[in-house]
């Protein structure tokens, strides 16, 4: 499917997922082990105003164990993001989000979503998988 803005039906949808199949998938494009800056490049979400990057340990990747988030990272598909740890013991998720609702944290490979940052601190907006746009 297509996105197209004067459809009525896609206009009311709330945020898709970030660098699904149709989009372009998250990449590293470069880490600075001094300054502690990864490139980023993704796929922006469909009906997104904003994007947002929550993170955790990697041994907690398994069950989700988020310990942060930055938030306002812009909807461009590019970001250099200062990382609160190395790259070797992070693993994070850029979620799309409007002005009311965060979207999709993904799905794993059956379909199910990956759940999301419950009760997120920092930027707190309630989910919304209700009407994703395609």
């Amino acid at each position: 499917l297509l996105y197209d803005a004067a459809d009525p039906d896609c206009s009311a949808s709330t945020p898709g997922e970030v660098s699904n199949a149709s989009r372009p998938p998250v990449l590293v494009t470069a880490f600075n082990r001094t300054t502690g800056v990864m490139s980023l490049t993704f796929g922006p979400a469909c009906q997104t105003t904003q994007s947002t990057i929550v993170y955790g340990p990697i041994t907690q990747v398994r069950t989700y164990g988020y310990a942060g988030a930055q938030c306002a990272i812009g909807t461009t598909g590019v970001f250099n993001w200062t990382t609160p740890a190395s790259p070797e013991s992070i693993f994070f998720i850029i979620e799309g989000r409007n002005a009311s609702a965060e979207g999709s944290y993904g799905k794993s490979s059956g379909g199910a979503e990956h759940p999301a940052y419950a009760g997120n601190p920092v930027c707190p907006l309630p989910q919304d998988l209700s009407n994703p746009c395609p």
